[in-house]
């Protein structure tokens, strides 16, 4: 009986200390950014736009993206928004790069035009503009959705791309 006993209290420890060493490794959140931004078509009603957005996975593992949401802002205006939901796989400390076609309207045009008219006034000669990208990742089930929020400046003169983490 003593032996079962010993037994018993050996596998718990051992249970209990397994548990442990999973409960100390952490998730590390990846994170996303705006890696390309392209005119591809112009009409007077709308503009298509090719948008790159890099996701970066710094976990030792990989990560099955499902879909993500997002919302492109710039300068204090929402250029674009949408759902993408390609499924992809994101490697071990790795990146990958993820190509939207997205498609602005007249008044999101109007809105940019203005603030264009509005920092050449304001002496910018530099032609950066700010932009925002935020919106969510959702990845299986065992993976909690992840929120992103990231910033930076676009040269428009350029299309070169300044950023910014927030």
């Amino acid at each position: 009986m003593r032996y079962y006993k010993m037994m018993l209290a050996s596998i718990c420890l051992l249970t209990l200390s397994a548990c442990a060493e999973l409960g100390q490794k952490t998730i590390a959140y990846p994170s996303v950014s705006l890696s390309g931004l392209q005119l591809l078509s112009s009409g007077y009603s709308k503009q298509n736009y090719e948008v790159q957005l890099k996701i970066e996975n710094p976990n030792a593992f990989p990560l099955p993206l499902s879909k993500l949401d997002y919302e492109l802002i710039l300068n204090d205006a929402v250029f674009a928004s949408g759902v993408n939901e390609e499924a992809i796989t994101i490697p071990a400390n790795a990146a990958e790069t993820i190509t939207l076609q997205v498609t602005s309207n007249f008044a999101s045009l109007y809105e940019q035009a203005l603030s264009f008219g509005n920092s050449i006034i304001g002496n910018n000669a530099s032609r950066e503009f700010n932009y925002g990208l935020k919106g969510n990742l959702f990845f299986a089930e065992w993976l909690p959705q992840v929120p992103y929020d990231y910033s930076g400046q676009v040269n428009l003169g350029f299309g070169s791309l300044i950023d910014k983490v927030k």
